[in-house]
């Protein structure tokens, strides 16, 4: 259920839909981000194929990759093409001088979730699995992407052998002059990563960054509300990764959005009607380092530019090599003063 959720979250960022009525805002909270760094770490943002485009040059500063979600495995072993909206995106993140990788993802729009059974027929499939790296390849090519990012979610461990070998596929492919990224599902160990579908002792010599998907630990899925990522939750899903993974490989996925638990009000929020609905009643969580409030039967959690600001500093401590963003329609303006 947990990926129902997550997949119209994804998908009603996408197509622009408000969940709740925006009732005012407040203020952003200050917090210092000094935290000791010999290098600035790299910002991977994460943008919608039709979400407006000038929300990546609001935050160009910062980022160094803007990854559109803009293609789509088919049942039948293909790729969906990219849209006009995918490529504005593309050309946005040119104009600001960033990469601009072009994602790959396994949702199924009958289900409206990530789909395994979407997934493993190109994954099960040598030749498919060939068919689909070599379209990826192509339009990167064509249509002058940066690189790609491996989204397929909600994967098992029958789908391990596939996915290495569409890694590898593409890696070969797209050469070494474009970039290869793969976003991951929260586990907490190296065995629990093996179950989710990542060879994670083969995929580090294909894959630049690990972009580690930290959020969504708690949803209106559940009955009990809770924080969208905490930190000691999002320590482990790293050190996890660790175990195999350098920590130079590995960006640490951070949640720029909110959810709602109520009897009538129940789903995703941005950063902005979040702060608008808890008004005075705001309260930071420190143990979890997100902001949580209770208001007429309604309790909200969301994750914004202070929780962004000490996962940074959960990044740098463990010696990672970058943030990533879910997403910049409905987070805070990231600054480049944000990543340390």
């Amino acid at each position: 259920m947990q990926e129902v959720v997550y997949a119209l979250r994804m998908r009603s960022v996408l197509a622009g839909l408000a969940v709740l009525a925006l009732a005012g805002c407040a203020a952003t909270p200050a917090l210092s981000a000094d935290a000791p760094t010999d290098k600035p770490l790299s910002f991977t943002a994460f943008q919608g194929e039709w979400s407006d485009a000038r929300l990546i040059d609001q935050s160009a500063d910062a980022i160094d990759v803007v990854a559109v979600d803009g293609l789509n495995l088919t049942a039948e072993g293909g790729v969906t093409p990219a849209s006009p909206e995918a490529l504005a995106q593309a050309d946005q993140a040119h104009t600001d001088g960033l990469t601009a990788e072009i994602m790959i993802g396994n949702f199924d729009a009958d289900l409206s979730d990530f789909s395994e059974e979407l997934a493993w027929a190109t994954l099960s499939d040598p030749a498919r699995i060939e068919t689909a790296a070599s379209t990826v390849a192509n339009v990167v090519a064509e249509q002058g992407w940066d690189g790609v990012s491996i989204d397929l979610e909600s994967l098992e461990a029958r789908d391990t052998a596939g996915l290495t070998a569409f890694a590898a596929a593409l890696r070969e492919k797209l050469g070494p002059a474009k970039s290869l990224s793969i976003a991951l599902m929260v586990e907490h160990s190296a065995a629990g990563y093996a179950d989710a579908g990542y060879d994670l002792e083969a995929l580090v010599p294909l894959i630049d960054r690990f972009v580690l998907m930290a959020y969504d630990e708690h949803g209106p899925w559940e009955d009990i509300p809770g924080p969208i990522g905490s930190l000691e939750w999002q320590r482990a899903g790293v050190e996890g990764l660790l175990e195999v993974v350098p920590a130079g490989q590995i960006e640490l996925g951070v949640a720029g959005y909110g959810y709602s638990w109520g009897a009538t009000n129940s789903g995703q929020l941005s950063v902005e009607d979040a702060r608008g609905i808890a008004g005075d009643d705001a309260v930071w969580d420190e143990t979890a380092g997100e902001w949580t409030a209770t208001v007429g039967g309604v309790e909200v959690w969301w994750s914004d530019i202070r929780s962004f600001q000490q996962r940074v500093e959960l990044a740098q401590e463990l010696g990672l090599g970058g943030v990533a963003l879910w997403s910049l329609e409905t987070s805070d303006p990231i600054g480049a003063a944000d990543l340390g």
